[in-house]
């Protein structure tokens, strides 16, 4: 009689322990099989999409931007009433190398790299231009309250600020950078995406885990989220530490990053034998915490924005643009 109450009292608290495990490493995120519901694959002109690398939803319509077209292109949420702005060209009243765009107040500000301006484009014209004041990388910025926030690697920032009018005195660099072996890595590797949201702005890497949050006036860093234990994150990183240090190369995981409802979102690759670009995380922001995977239904996207209802995301590999709903 003891005897079984002992082994039951065993048998108990190994269900217990088992039980308080499998909660303790229980996803706390929700995961959802997205399908599309609807989908283009050429412009009104019969052309097909070339290279998405930027997209943003703005009052209800999709703007994006195919920088082998050299154009940006904006459609309604149904993929109707396609319009065409700037066209290619070496001219300042054309776009030579566009990069990345910012909507703010029906005014377009384009990064253009050939020549380094920001490009003001207003009622489908280039308005002005702007002598960036240093090299502008390759990802998002923003503008906000007569200020440019743009991507911009020194030896000891991450970006730079500065004033509309670029008004003496009035650039400001900022960002704690993360030191690797050698400066020319920590260069390569310090490159964020920026992301406004109220008085603050994240800073997204495309190959470090760590999200940084920053003041938007002092520029101060307020905050760091660690997205190593996300285990699509966590495989990357393992795959990456699993291979050899290549001293002038390093793998991107996170492909491109957009901030709607709230909420970042993040279209991750997975790394290895099986390469797609299909996971899209989704973040609250008060307080950070993952709260969505998105698994998307192509295998290679390279650029998505986020309206109320709808992701949108060019599927590269089929060279289409596709709606997802979502499931809020």
């Amino acid at each position: 009689c003891i005897y079984r109450k002992t082994m039951k009292l065993i048998l108990y608290t190994l269900i217990i322990c088992v039980f308080l495990f499998s909660c303790k490493d229980s996803k706390t995120y929700q995961e959802h099989t997205g399908r599309v519901d609807k989908q283009i694959d050429q412009f009104s002109d019969s052309s097909f999409f070339s290279r998405i690398k930027c997209m943003q939803s703005y009052e209800g319509d999709i703007y994006i931007l195919d920088t082998e077209r050299r154009d940006i292109v904006r459609f309604t949420e149904e993929f109707d009433s396609i319009h065409y702005i700037g066209h290619g060209g070496a001219g300042p009243q054309e776009l030579n190398i566009p990069s990345r765009f910012f909507i703010e107040k029906d005014t377009i500000y384009l990064t253009d790299t050939g020549g380094s301006y920001i490009k003001c484009i207003t009622d489908d014209t280039i308005s002005s231009l702007i002598k960036l004041p240093h090299l502008a990388l390759d990802k998002r910025f923003f503008y906000v309250s007569d200020h440019f926030y743009i991507p911009s690697i020194t030896d000891n920032s991450l970006f730079m600020a500065f004033n509309k009018a670029m008004e003496q005195d009035t650039v400001r660099y900022g960002g704690e950078i993360v030191t690797f072996q050698s400066k020319k890595r920590t260069l390569m590797q310090n490159a964020r995406h920026l992301l406004v949201h109220g008085n603050t702005f994240y800073a997204v890497s495309d190959n470090l885990p760590q999200i940084q949050r920053y003041d938007l006036h002092t520029l101060d860093l307020l905050e760091e989220f660690d997205l190593s234990q996300m285990p699509v994150i966590k495989q990357n990183l393992n795959y990456i530490s699993s291979r050899e240090n290549i001293q002038n190369s390093f793998s991107v995981f996170i492909e491109d990053a957009y901030l709607a409802n709230n909420s970042l979102y993040l279209l991750c690759a997975e790394l290895g034998m099986d390469y797609k670009v299909n996971k899209l995380i989704k973040i609250s922001l008060s307080p950070m915490r993952i709260t969505d995977l998105y698994i998307l239904p192509g295998n290679m996207y390279e650029s998505f924005c986020v309206s109320s209802h709808y992701i949108f995301a060019f599927d590269s590999e089929k060279g289409t643009i596709d709606r997802i709903k979502l499931n809020d």
